[in-house]
């Protein structure tokens, strides 16, 4: 009896369709939600809004089970505490309505997310050697979140097809916040990536 007990265990991955790179709690992890590294270099160019382009790349998972449903994709991006602005010297400088649009793609396909809203606000106060602290507050931890829910169904189930095919993805960003006070144009400022992690719900 207790033999086919564990039998029953060691089968409930297959019998309820679980498959190899997926995590228990039907959850597909993404590296680099944001395309970002930590550790580099994010610099928003301000102009009307401020913007930062960039792009990067993560192996992903493999597994064969077909993915038909995705409940929502959660990405969330922490920064580090000191940042750089070049062409101002305000004494505190905030930034605002966060929002991106992200590309995810492989060597089949290519989803692209468009004016994503993001929660977090990021705040520089000025030390006197010049450089900036850096603060970020959010709803929902300290760090920017996006949440892409069911209204995107068809490409959120792209998405986890691309992320779960095995190989390469590039993640391309552009990323625009409003900035107060208001800064010349041109001004860059130079914010440092933390740790970005992504969760697709299925």
């Amino acid at each position: 009896m207790l033999r086919r007990i564990w039998l029953l265990l060691l089968l409930a991955p297959v019998l309820f369709g679980c498959g190899s790179g997926l995590e228990e709690g039907g959850r597909i992890p993404v590296p680099r939600p944001f395309g970002l590294s930590s550790g580099e270099q994010v610099v928003m160019v301000v102009g009307s809004p401020a913007t930062y382009r960039g792009s990067g790349s993560f192996e992903d998972i493999s597994t064969t089970v077909d993915i038909s449903a995705v409940k929502q994709y959660v990405l969330f991006q922490t920064l580090q505490a000191r940042g750089l602005v070049t062409g101002s010297s305000e004494p505190t400088i905030t930034l605002s309505g966060f929002e991106a649009t992200i590309t995810v793609s492989d060597a089949q396909d290519s989803v692209r997310f468009e004016n994503l809203s993001i929660d977090g606000q990021v705040t520089l106060t000025r030390r006197a050697d010049g450089e900036y602290d850096v603060t970020v507050t959010g709803s929902r931890g300290s760090g920017l979140r996006a949440v892409i829910g069911e209204a995107e169904q068809a490409k959120l189930v792209r998405l986890a097809r691309i992320v779960t095919s095995g190989g390469t993805n590039t993640v391309e960003v552009v990323l625009r916040a409003q900035v107060s006070p208001s800064l010349p144009s041109g001004t860059r400022i130079t914010l440092t990536a933390g740790t970005g992690t992504g969760t697709l719900e299925l």
